[in-house]
């Protein structure tokens, strides 16, 4: 994700039934790119979706396939 300025990010991933499954509390971050990496040990595989929120506010949403 790229940020305008510093902000506090949260990552949350939902299930297809739209359950909250994972979060992380990513932080303040600074200006700029980032990358962030989870751990799907305790997910099955599946369709899921995440959204990123800046200081917040839902800036995106996608789906992902996690396959082991």
């Amino acid at each position: 994700y790229k940020l305008d300025k510093e902000s506090a990010v949260k990552i949350n991933v939902f299930n297809s039934t739209g359950q909250l499954v994972y979060s992380l509390d990513d932080g303040m971050k600074t200006k700029g790119s980032h990358y962030t990496d989870f751990n799907a040990t305790g997910l099955k595989n599946g369709i899921y979706f995440y959204s990123i929120c800046i200081n917040g506010q839902i800036t995106d949403s996608k789906k992902m396939t996690i396959m082991k």
